[in-house]
C-alpha cells in the first residue's frame, strides 16, 4: 500500500455508554491483559492508556509492514493520546521519518471557558522520507487549467512526433484563442515545449535575500554568471546536480543568471 489513513479511537472516555465506545479485545496470552477483555474503556480508568498503547502498538507494527518503501501514513488524533501516539509512531516508523503534524479545525463552540480547543491532529509518517526526497515527491494540487494545456499538447505531440518547434507554435496559437477566462489562459507562460512538455523560464534566485554565493562558471564564455539579487537558491553541490540532470540552463552568455526549467507535467 502506498497510503494509508487510520482514525483510531481517541481514548477521551467521553463516550462510555454511546456506540463509539471501545473495549480492549485483542486475543492475548498475559493473565493481567487478559483481564481488560470485554470492559469499556472509561474516563475515571487509571489504565487507559495502557489499554490504548497495547491496542495501538500491533496494529501500527503491521500497518508499518503493510506500507511500500514510497508510502506514507496518515493517522488522526487529538490532544487526548497525542504524545503517546508521537512517541509510539517515532518507534515504529522512526523519527527521521516524520513529516508533519497537522492540525484539523472544527467547528468552534462560544461557550468554552478558558480557550476553545475546537482542533484534532493527523500525524503523518513516511516508510522512508529519504526515499520520498530522493525520489523528488511533490504533494500539491493541479492547477486550475493545466489539465487542458497537458491534453493539448498530447493531442498536438500525436500528429507532429517531436518536431517541438511546430507544436510550440500551435501551443501558443491555441493560448491566444482561448477567452480571457479561460484558466488555461493564466497559464499561458508554459509556452515552450520539449519531450518533457510544456515548461517555463524559472529563477534561481533565493527569496527575499541571503542566497547561496559562489561562482558558477558559464560553459561557453568560462565566466562567472552573474549572480541573482537573493543569492542562489540552492547550493553548489544542488546546482551541479540539476545542470547534470538537464533541469537547468544557461543564458547566451554570463551576463545572466542560468535559468531552471519549470515543466507543467509537474503541476498536473
Amino acid at each position: 500500500m502506498n497510503c494509508i489513513y487510520i482514525d483510531p479511537p481517541y481514548n477521551t472516555g467521553n463516550d462510555i455508554d454511546k456506540k463509539t465506545s471501545w473495549k480492549y479485545n485483542d486475543a492475548v496470552n498475559d493473565p493481567k491483559i487478559r483481564a481488560w477483555l470485554g470492559k469499556t474503556v472509561g474516563k475515571e480508568d487509571l489504565t487507559k492508556h495502557d489499554k490504548w498503547l497495547c491496542m495501538m502498538y500491533p496494529r501500527l507494527k503491521l500497518l508499518h509492514r503493510l506500507l511500500m518503501r514510497d508510502g506514507v501514513i496518515f493517522v488522526s488524533i487529538d490532544d487526548n493520546e497525542m504524545h503517546n501516539l508521537r512517541q509510539i509512531m517515532d518507534e515504529i516508523f522512526g523519527g527521521q521519518n516524520f513529516i508533519a503534524q497537522l492540525i484539523w479545525d472544527k467547528t468552534r463552540k462560544n461557550d468554552a471557558k478558558l480557550f476553545s480547543a475546537g482542533h484534532e491532529y493527523i500525524l503523518v509518517y513516511a516508510k522512508s522520507l529519504p526515499l520520498l526526497r530522493k525520489q523528488n515527491t511533490v504533494w500539491r494540487e493541479p492547477k486550475p487549467g493545466a489539465k487542458e494545456i497537458i491534453e493539448k499538447w498530447r493531442e498536438l505531440s500525436k500528429i507532429n512526433g517531436d518536431n517541438y518547434e511546430i507544436i510550440q507554435q500551435e501551443l501558443r496559437l491555441w493560448y491566444a484563442s482561448l477567452p480571457s477566462i479561460h484558466p488555461s489562459k493564466k497559464l499561458s507562460r508554459y509556452k515552450s515545449v520539449d519531450k518533457w512538455g510544456p515548461w517555463r523560464d524559472d529563477n534561481l534566485s533565493w527569496p527575499g535575500s541571503g542566497g547561496h554565493e559562489f561562482d558558477l562558471v558559464h560553459p561557453k564564455t568560462h565566466l562567472p554568471c552573474k549572480i541573482p539579487e537573493g543569492g542562489w537558491r540552492y547550493g553548489e553541490e544542488e546546482i551541479a546536480r540539476r545542470i547534470s540532470l538537464g533541469l537547468i540552463f544557461f543564458r547566451d552568455d554570463h551576463n545572466a543568471p542560468p535559468h531552471p526549467q519549470n515543466t507543467l507535467i509537474a503541476c498536473y
